[in-house]
């Protein structure tokens, strides 16, 4: 009991232990638990063990008031006086900083005597059981119950005492549900009620559907953004009523929406735009300069210095002299404005003084000319390491709202030798690109489809660059260009379209122990090796994700699906084909296939599942039936199945035994099919250290068969008895603007095993060769940044 705080209180009081709710509705409970006011203290998982009370009991009996506030008014005194100086000196700016940096002084004083010390804002209060609290929480949920159509619902509570703990059962009798039978409408403007009319098919409030109070707040909500859609710019959602009528008998409902007109008029009055007004602000220097005005399709612009292209603005700008006032537009023309990359800020309002009502757009531009430069810490397989970009930007190219970038970057990380997987050695990657971003699409279009496309933000790429690989088996150089067309039709989808990737792919250095394994794969059939050859690689490419609720901040109810088609060879196929010898470059023709589901599962504010499925595809169907190199699958690693290191996992049942006998996790494993999956519980542990527990399960397997690695073909009648699963415990330490993590996982199944001694709890997991953990790596530790998925 000690562990859970009872250590900390005081004669006659109780520890709040635990609460209960009994409900079928596993939705309508998540509810009626989100009332409860008084919640228990924090526990490690699912054990009792509370250590946030004995943080937060250490920081109190260090605690001290006086000495806060003691150091508040020295701080307060101190700097007051420099002020003071600064000012009599006329040192205005100096002065400035100095108040800047009282108040950063002062507020953290101020912190310290509202919230208590960091081990106390780290910690928890114990959560001494209150019988007021709890009759609140009854109180709250009966409210809820009635709020959900539950209107003679009764919520009672139950308190069972049991050495100094607490715990609390809240009875729900819910009683008959009331759903509604009738609609009804009180709208004296015929106009509106028109547009309800015309819109019902999207109403949230359904004849038959449970009431729910969260219904009437949305349609609510939703007929506010529909009038104001329309014309109706002063309308707010105070003028939309309900009464509801319960007497109907049978559990039923009658619902009336009315809509009020405004206080002194009979009617809401509808906006039409006037006119539509485009201002760039501009510098204190360029404001004695005169200001350029002129008028392009009914928008009226505003210049010191012209050089923006009116015809790509008039695509982005959503508002136009006659339309009926739209919020939405308004909204999707700043959007839009701001995601151009060209202004510091983008402000829209509307002036009806004079009695005309103009839209005016005010930008502040942003520096032609920029440059960047990064340094920092990166990972994607194995350990961090050091790197370093620097990027030049010029904004506006030919005065088409054009993006011209010029960057290079280098970086090293720590990764796992080819030849010898006991060794860590540093992998060089640097590079050089050149991209033009254009915010429109290259292709031929009628100016009706061109209006049309602009409220999904298009975008056009032409991409050079040149990469310079320098890992411990290979040295490799590869040189690309790609075209590519992304476009948004809602916010959080985003898709893309890449019309042509060709890459030349070149091997100028290969270590002679993994030489030797290529040609050692190439005697048994696997022509591997062919992949290294100097390559012309061509493909074009899909890919559409979906992201809601920005997916991977903290603990949020979000997710992220991707899924990408990529055809390659396809340069090769339609148009060059006899063109390369297949002596001098090697060619390949694949499609590819993968699709990535990923979700987190908020439990409270400081707990969350997360979850993670990825499957995949690839079929060579060229001459040599491979990919390139770069192309396959591979699984295992930090962002991967844990519990093996990076690319060393499958394929399928191979048993990775070399030439003497022994497990050999020595080289890299591609696949051509993968299917992963995670399930990670995390937890807030302390300021910003969090932990999790995390399964990973998954395997690569090849198409076809392959002589040098037994077992790696994919068969449906035993793909599944070869996945691997790895668990483990990890840490993150969440730094805000990055996650540095550290986890540690074992193989749990290990596929590479005979079958029947795969599981480690099995008779024979153990047995030889398997029986030397300096080959098997039972326990593999991984350091990264950012979360696994």
């Amino acid at each position: 009991m000690s562990c859970v705080g009872t250590r900390y209180l005081k004669e006659g009081e109780y520890l709040l232990y635990n609460q209960k709710i009994r409900f079928p509705d596993p939705e309508v409970k998540e509810g009626l638990e989100s009332q409860i006011v008084q919640k228990p203290n924090s526990r490690i998982w699912f054990l009792p063990v509370a250590p946030y009370t004995f943080i937060y009991h250490i920081g109190l009996k260090n605690y001290d008031s006086a000495k806060y506030m003691a150091r508040k008014q020295a701080i307060e005194q101190r700097f007051n006086a420099k002020i003071a100086r600064a000012e009599q000196a006329g040192k205005q700016n100096r002065a400035a900083n100095l108040k800047r940096k009282m108040e950063k002084k002062v507020g953290k004083q101020t912190r310290n005597l509202e919230e208590g010390n960091q081990l106390m804002r780290w910690g928890e209060p114990l959560a001494v059981f209150d019988s007021a609290q709890a009759g609140k929480s009854a109180h709250n949920m009966q409210n809820y119950l009635l709020a959900n159509g539950w209107f003679r619902g009764r919520v009672d509570y139950q308190v069972k005492y049991d050495n100094q703990l607490a715990t609390v059962s809240y009875q729900i009798v819910p009683g008959p549900r009331y759903h509604i039978d009738s609609i009804f409408y009180e709208v004296p403007d015929s106009s509106i009620m028109k547009l309800i009319t015309n819109s019902n098919n999207k109403t949230f409030l359904k004849k038959g559907n449970p009431y729910r109070q969260d219904d009437l707040s949305r349609e609510r909500t939703r007929l506010d953004e529909l009038l104001k859609n329309n014309g109706y710019f002063n309308f707010s959602r105070k003028y939309i009523q309900y009464r509801v009528d319960t007497t109907l008998g049978q559990h039923r409902v009658a619902v009336q929406l009315r809509v009020l007109p405004p206080e002194k008029y009979a009617r809401h009055k509808l906006f039409r735009i006037d006119s539509v007004t485009f201002v760039v602000e501009s510098s204190l220097a360029e404001k004695e300069n005169e200001k350029h005005y002129f008028s392009y399709k009914g928008i009226t612009y505003s210049f010191h210095d012209k050089y923006y292209s009116e015809k790509v603005l008039n695509r982005r700008i959503h508002l136009r002299t006659g339309d009926l006032y739209s919020r939405e537009n308004t909204l999707n023309t700043q959007r839009e404005l701001a995601g151009l990359d060209m202004f510091k800020f983008v402000n829209i309002n509307y002036d009806s003084t004079g009695g005309e009502f103009i839209a005016n757009i005010f930008v502040s531009p942003l520096k032609r000319y920029q440059w960047t430069a990064e340094a920092g810490l990166s990972v994607t397989r194995a350990l961090p390491g050091p790197f370093a970009s620097l990027s030049l930007k010029q904004r506006n190219v030919l005065n088409t709202f054009g993006i011209f970038e010029i960057n290079g970057n280098i970086g090293i990380e720590g990764v796992t030798a080819a030849s010898n997987p006991n060794d860590v050695l540093a992998s060089l990657e640097a590079g050089v690109g050149m991209r033009l971003l254009f915010p429109r699409f290259f292709i031929p279009l009628t100016d009706i489809q061109k209006s049309k496309l602009k409220f999904f933000n298009p975008k056009s790429e032409i991409k050079l660059s040149l990469q310079f690989t320098d890992r411990p088996e290979y040295v490799r150089n590869n040189f690309s260009i790609t075209n590519a067309y992304t476009w948004q039709p809602q916010q959080h989808i985003l898709n893309e379209f890449r019309l042509f990737e060709i890459a030349l792919v070149r091997t100028s250095n290969m270590d002679p122990a993994y030489y030797e394994r290529l040609k050692e794969l190439e005697q048994n059939g696997n022509n591997l090796i062919q992949s290294f050859k100097p390559s012309f690689i061509s493909n074009l490419r899909f890919t559409h994700s979906f992201n809601k609720n920005n997916y991977g901040r903290g603990y949020t109810n979000s997710s992220y699906f991707s899924m990408m088609l990529e055809p390659g060879g396809t340069l090769t196929n339609l148009w060059l084909q006899g063109y390369f010898e297949q002596d001098s470059l090697e060619t390949y023709a694949y499609v590819k296939f993968d699709v990535d589901y990923r979700k987190v599962k908020p439990l409270d504010k400081t707990k969350a599942w997360a979850f993670r499925i990825r499957s995949g595809i690839a079929i060579p169907y060229g001459h040599n039936n491979l990919l390139p190199y770069e192309k396959y699958f591979f699984t295992g690693g930090s962002i991967s199945n844990r519990a093996w290191k990076p690319r060393r996992l499958g394929p399928g049942a191979y048993n990775h035994l070399d030439e003497n006998g022994q497990v050999s996790y020595q080289f890299e494993q591609q696949g051509e099919i993968i299917l992963e999956s995670s399930i990670e519980f995390r937890q807030k542990l302390i300021g910003f250290i969090h932990w999790a527990a995390f399964l990973d399960a998954g395997n690569i397997w090849t198409i076809r068969p392959d002589n040098s690695r037994p077992g790696a073909q994919f068969r449906f009648d035993s793909f599944y008895k070869e996945i691997a699963v790895g668990g483990g415990l990890g840490l993150r330490f969440d730094m805000s603007f990055f996650v540095f993590r550290i986890d540690a996982s074992g193989k749990i199944i290990d596929p590479a095993r005979p079958a029947g001694k795969r599981f480690i709890l099995s008779p024979g997991f153990n047995d030889a060769p398997f029986n030397d953990p300096k080959r098997t790596e039972p326990l593999i530790f991984s350091v990264s940044l950012g979360y696994s998925f």
